[in-house]
């Protein structure tokens, strides 16, 4: 007889460490075992201690993991997988950026000085810092200066408050004489008096061609994003052949992103979705952030076959990530934490059979432990 596909995988894949759980639930059980109250330091430095790197990650992996453990407001299991992934690349200047945000002091990371602005809808941290400090990495910086626990839990509407750096009063005039232009072109003109109507109404003379400089793409595009022109800056990258390999891929895939969510129902927001997808996944390396703008493109444009192979692989690669975190969360007791990866999952593919079977392995564990300390 022919075996079914998940039982020819690994053994490790399935719930081997359950034997070990319900002898640790046997202990904890075991009202007579001397509690560790004379001893609080021990207590909190084994706690301490069992904050390990995750294994078997590449650096570029584990880079992605410390910044989506950074957004969820764990910065000691993210210092910890930073410096691991500094220990493989020393040279990892993204590393080393968010290991600065955790450890620098607030008062030396940014000045008291700030300004605030209201948080747009689909905006978020990572958008704020690309806009005002030059880098979507100062995201964690951002959150600790407005005391923000977790920052992808903001929502619109909120007020955020900007450390007043020079690049950041550079950005925030450029939306201040942004919208003055843009109110200034809608007011009406007031006529000239009669006598000046003449001299107006000779043009001045050109200026010479050599004395105008030559128009600078980057320059223009991160003028259009002060001005929160997301749509205006996706079309300049695109006019202008941006490379996300070259520079920052992080800033044009929230561009990108931003000005699909700005244009609704179009081409044009399509394309640029599938583009922040393909960034997302390609090039950063973030999965998770890839699906919800290759869902957006399909949404838009089912028969976009780019954005159907990208979704595939993109939730092929989260479902993956969440089955490891699954058994991550096992290996540190956590039955809540193993549910709730293998939950996420089955949302994304409800015929995993390896996270259905170590699922419902894990919910028949934890009620055995609630009835052995009932």
């Amino acid at each position: 007889m022919n075996s079914r596909p998940f039982q020819t995988r690994p053994v490790a894949r399935r719930l081997a460490t359950v034997p070990l759980l319900l002898a640790v639930a046997g202990c904890a059980h075991d009202r007579t075992a001397p509690a560790s109250a004379t001893s609080p330091n021990r207590t909190s430095a084994a706690q301490h201690a069992r904050v390990v790197a995750t294994p078997d990650l590449s650096p570029d992996d584990r880079l992605d993991f410390a910044e989506d453990l950074l957004q969820k407001g764990d910065a000691e299991r993210a210092r910890v997988e930073l410096k691991a992934c500094l220990d493989k690349e020393p040279d990892s200047k993204a590393a080393r950026e968010l290991l600065a945000e955790i450890e620098t002091p607030l008062s030396k990371l940014y000045p008291k000085q700030h300004f605030s602005v209201t948080l747009g809808r689909s905006e978020t941290l990572s958008g704020l810092a690309a806009t005002y400090l030059g880098d979507p990495l100062a995201f964690y910086g951002l959150a600790r200066y407005n005391n923000i626990a977790q920052a992808a839990m903001i929502i619109a509407g909120e007020q955020i408050r900007i450390p007043a750096t020079a690049e950041a009063l550079a950005a925030q005039n450029g939306f201040v004489r942004g919208q003055a232009m843009a109110a200034a072109e809608q007011a009406p003109q007031a006529q000239p008096p009669a006598d000046q109507a003449s001299a107006q109404s000779i043009p001045p003379a050109p200026a010479p061609a050599a004395m105008s400089a030559p128009p600078d793409p980057w320059s223009e595009f991160k003028s259009a994003l002060s001005h929160r022109q997301y749509s205006a800056a996706a079309k300049l990258a695109d006019a202008s052949n941006f490379n996300p390999r070259n520079g920052r891929p992080a800033i044009l895939a929230e561009t990108y992103m931003r000005a699909a969510v700005s244009e609704k129902k179009t081409r044009a927001a399509a394309t640029h979705a599938r583009k922040a997808g393909e960034i997302f996944l390609a090039i950063l390396n973030q999965p998770e952030k890839a699906r919800p703008a290759f869902q957006l493109a399909l949404s838009l444009n089912p028969s976009d076959a780019a954005a159907n192979a990208g979704l595939k692989r993109a939730n092929g690669q989260v479902a993956e990530e969440y089955f490891r975190r699954g058994f991550i969360a096992l290996q540190r007791q956590d039955l809540d934490g193993a549910i709730a990866a293998w939950n996420i999952v089955l949302s994304i593919n409800p015929n995993y059979r390896d996270a259905q079977l170590n699922r419902d392995e894990a919910i028949q564990l934890k009620a055995n432990l609630l009835k052995l300390k009932g």
